[in-house]
């Protein structure tokens, strides 16, 4: 029987875009603006990819509408948008993403995506 180290199966996993980021870079620490349509399909795409540093901050919950346009189910209903897309993170890609929710746990870092789908909370 044939194992494969830890190692290994990451690469394999990620072999489609090593063309695209090396995976030294995939540890660079990044921070998400905002989980709603932008935010948690952007999160959930670099986790896929493989990044492994996300922060993703939001002080919203999940609605019915959020539902057909945002990365998450039924069942989530009434959570927080921040730790139903840890779930759905973790689902898919095996990796832990750090959710926020109260602007005292924000640390900064070299990459912030804003992802906020308000004008009005952009401005």
């Amino acid at each position: 029987m044939l194992t494969i180290t830890q190692a290994e199966r990451e690469m394999e996993k990620r072999k489609n875009q090593t063309g695209i980021v090396p995976m030294d870079k995939l540890t660079t620490p990044i921070t998400i603006i905002g989980a709603g349509w932008i935010g948690s399909l952007t999160t959930l795409i670099l986790t896929m990819m493989g990044f492994s540093d996300l922060t993703v901050i939001d002080f919203d919950t999940i609605e019915l509408h959020n539902i057909t346009s945002q990365c998450y189910k039924a069942s989530q209903i009434g959570m927080a948008k921040v730790d139903a897309l840890a779930q759905v993170c973790k689902e898919f890609s095996e990796i832990d993403i750090k959710p926020v929710n109260s602007s005292d746990l924000y640390r900064p870092t070299p990459i912030i995506i804003s992802c906020v789908d308000n004008m009005d909370l952009r401005l």
